[in-house]
């Protein structure tokens, strides 16, 4: 009962605060401005087997692709010349340890991209403050903001709010973030690459007790066994922190998988060894 009270206080607060902003809908609404496959190219190593067969399948044909980060430095960027990337880590909107690399992909994005390509940003970057950061002008590419803010009232009401994007599941990995870009753009298939999302299978404590973790991307030659870090003033998470933000991320999946039913779009983990359990599986071979 406690819980319920306490939900339906956060649904009033929401909806007063919605009223008071004047903004009935959010910024990028439930719409079908598209139709068929989305492939969504997340970062995890088992990404490097994909690229090689897109273009000798047939299942990679007549698809949307999204990609994400610093996906544009692998050669078949310009390949598949995907219509959709999605930026969500702070590193992308202001100063960090990978400051080099980040202006490294601006200025890549702004003078190779001669095709048309949204990238997608949450809210909290700043329309004004990303493209001041990222300095990019080139007039194929398309910034857009997805409402970010999240939403803890009543169930009843949450999958209305993503449709209307005045909420949406809490981003823990930007391939959320593509995610739920690709349900709102009215895709009827996502299949999902790159999201092994198995960080918990390879914690560690060393011993000046520091919890450390296997850093592995596609695009990256050699695995990195390192302190997990909550921020770049060089504070390190503790292991109970780490879990609880784990099990937000696998939750996030929950509710997209549960707001992609309720839009009767298919949502295909086709990752090997993926941990995420909220979406249908099926493993190419």
């Amino acid at each position: 009962m406690r819980n319920y009270i306490k939900r339906l206080l956060h649904t009033i607060m929401f909806f007063v605060h919605t009223l008071l902003s004047g903004r009935l809908i959010g910024r990028y609404p439930y719409k079908k401005r598209y139709s068929g496959k989305m492939m969504i190219l997340a970062n995890g190593p088992s990404l490097k087997n994909v690229l090689a067969e897109i273009g000798l399948k047939k299942d990679f044909e007549n698809t949307g692709f999204t990609v994400m980060n610093f996906f544009a430095f692998d050669p078949s960027f310009l390949k598949i010349k995907p219509r959709f990337y999605c930026l969500a880590d702070p590193m992308f909107v202001r100063k960090s340890h990978r400051t080099e690399d980040v202006k490294r992909l601006f200025k890549y994005l702004q003078e190779n991209v001669n095709w048309e390509m949204n990238i997608y940003i949450p809210k909290w970057f700043g329309l004004k403050e990303f493209l001041s950061y990222s300095s990019i002008t080139n007039p194929h590419i398309h910034i857009v903001c997805i409402n970010d803010t999240t939403y803890e009232g009543l169930e009843c009401w949450r999958n209305w709010m993503y449709k209307k994007n005045l909420a949406l599941p809490s981003i823990c990995t930007v391939a959320q973030l593509g995610l739920y870009m690709a349900i709102n753009n009215g895709f009827d298939e996502i299949e999902l690459y790159g999201v092994e999302h198995n960080m918990i299978c390879s914690l560690f404590v060393n011993d000046k007790n520091q919890l450390c973790n296997k850093e592995e991307h596609f695009y990256e030659q050699k695995v990195a066994l390192k302190p997990i870090m909550r921020n770049d003033n060089g504070q390190l998470y503790k292991i109970s922190d780490f879990l609880i933000g784990a099990g937000n991320l696998f939750h996030s999946h929950d509710q997209l998988a549960e707001y992609a039913k309720t839009l009767h779009v298919q949502i295909v983990n086709c990752t090997v060894d993926s941990m995420i359990d909220s979406y249908e599986r099926k493993i190419n071979e």
